[in-house]
């Protein structure tokens, strides 16, 4: 199976300034591989279409045939998407010089697995179809000498598209190739920025005052509604919190669930959930026995 590899792009003279009191790590964004050729995808099960009706002729593609042709251009979406959300950070440097780690991306899966397919309901009844984009990848960290220091593996999940049916109605919704791709690399994007930004620098509560707390990480790292999981300085509580507003420098968030508020205070460090673990679906009250 062919594998594809791009090579390193380099930044001379990148500066980025740092929050205060913030270790800055110089890395360089090293090979990004893919198990599947890419040819696979698209000769395997691509398609393309046009619709032309009375109003309008278009003309459509779908991701596959989007991701072939990223592919074979070495993914520069992709990568500049990472390369940018390092450098939002501010605690990581993308460069040649001094550079004291090279962080790699393997591309181990994509698959598109459907739903069920929706069938014609009968009276009262309803049926829905989903359709995602699965991408497994693996990223690895390694220093000087070559040898790997940190890595993890990283699935993300989009929907891209669905069809419901209900008592004689149905409807449908899509996006198009381009823009199946865009969101497809903006979040394996962030994913991977996000694993290696928070192991050199963690998560980090900045400032406490009852449910609600301040960290040391902000936009697009953390966005609206994402989820961290906040322990506390002696690990004996962990707290969920919801981000509410994000700066480019620091994040807003809230209790989200039940604990003690108090446990949890300046130095408590966060891990920050991806919007496909389970635990987003985790238990926010503990269970009570009635009288």
């Amino acid at each position: 199976m062919r594998k594809i590899v791009l090579s390193a792009l380099l930044f001379a003279g990148l500066s980025i300034s740092a929050p205060v009191g913030a270790q800055t790590t110089t890395l360089v964004l090293g090979r990004i591989t893919t198990s599947q050729s890419c040819t696979y995808l698209q000769n395997s099960s691509g398609r393309a279409g046009a619709v032309v009706t009375p109003w309008a002729v278009g003309v459509y593609a779908s991701w596959r045939t989007w991701w072939e042709k990223e592919c074979v251009a070495n993914f520069p979406s992709m990568r500049s998407t990472v390369e940018s959300a390092f450098a939002s950070s501010g605690r990581l440097r993308v460069g040649s010089r001094g550079a004291r780690y090279s962080v790699s991306i393997n591309i181990t899966d994509v698959s598109s697995p459907n739903g069920p397919a929706p069938v014609a309901p009968d009276r009262d009844k309803f049926s829905v179809a989903r359709s995602y984009v699965l991408v497994s990848m693996d990223v690895s960290v390694r220093d000087g000498a070559g040898r790997v220091v940190f890595g993890g593996l990283l699935t993300k999940k989009l929907e891209i598209g669905s069809d419901i049916k209900v008592d004689g109605f149905e409807a449908s919704s899509s996006e198009s190739g381009p823009a199946v791709y865009g969101r497809l690399q903006n979040e394996l994007g962030l994913a991977a920025a996000r694993m290696v930004a928070f192991h050199f620098t963690p998560i980090q509560v900045t400032s406490a005052q009852g449910r609600e707390i301040q960290v040391n990480y902000g936009s697009p790292l953390l966005s609206l509604g994402s989820l961290l999981l906040v322990a506390s300085p002696d690990r004996r509580t962990t707290l969920r919190f919801r981000v509410t507003s994000a700066t480019a420098e620091f994040s807003t968030a809230k209790q989200d669930g039940q604990g003690d508020p108090d446990a949890i205070g300046p130095g408590s460090i966060a891990t920050f959930i991806e919007p496909e673990d389970p635990q987003q679906n985790g238990r926010r009250y503990e269970r009570v026995d009635l009288p």
